[in-house]
C-alpha cells in the first residue's frame, strides 16, 4: 500500500533525522504553539511537545530522545545507546534512575492503599529496598523470555 509522504509525519524510525521532534510541518508547530498559548502554558513550546511525542514513540527507547527537553527544565533520560537493556543484561540509567523507581513508587502506593483496606497495614520503610527487587525481577523475566526464544526452532 502506497501512502502519500504527507501522512508519514509521525512514523517511528530509528534515524534521528526522521523523527517527530524534527517534523518539517511548520503548520503543526504553529498549531501547537497556539494551543499552548490558549491553555496559558507559556513555559512550554512546540519543540517540547514534539520531543515528548517522540519520546513516547520508539524514539524514547532508541536514543533519539536522549536529553531532549520534554517540559520546562525536564529532559528525557538517556537510553543505553540504542536500547535500555544491552545484550549482557545491563540496564540504562533511564531504567535504574527514572522508570523503575517511578514504577516501584506507584506499586508501593498501590500496595499500601490495597493493604490499608484489609486487616493489616504493610508499609515500606524505604523505597530503595524495593527498587533492586523490581530490577532483579525484570532481569529474570528477560532471561526467561530469551531462553524461551532461543529454544524456538
Amino acid at each position: 500500500m502506497e501512502n502519500d509522504n504527507q501522512y508519514n509525519e509521525f512514523q517511528s524510525d530509528s534515524s534521528a533525522s526522521d523523527n517527530t521532534a524534527n517534523a518539517k510541518n511548520t503548520n503543526l508547530k504553529t498549531i501547537i504553539n497556539n494551543k499552548l498559548a490558549a491553555l496559558n502554558l507559556s513555559g512550554y513550546n512546540a519543540k517540547m511537545i514534539m520531543n515528548r511525542a517522540e519520546a513516547m514513540s520508539c524514539g524514547g527507547c532508541h536514543q533519539n530522545s536522549n536529553g531532549a527537553e520534554i517540559a520546562p527544565n525536564v529532559k528525557w533520560p538517556p537510553s543505553k545507546f540504542f536500547v535500555h537493556v544491552d545484550e549482557q543484561g545491563n540496564l540504562s540509567s533511564a531504567l535504574t534512575k527514572q522508570f523503575l523507581p517511578a514504577r516501584a513508587a506507584l506499586l508501593a502506593d498501590y500496595w499500601q492503599k490495597t493493604v490499608d483496606k484489609t486487616v493489616e497495614k504493610w508499609r515500606f520503610s524505604e523505597l530503595d529496598t524495593l527498587v533492586p527487587l523490581i530490577i532483579l525481577v525484570g532481569f529474570l523475566m528477560r532471561q526467561i523470555i530469551l531462553t524461551f526464544c532461543l529454544c524456538l526452532p
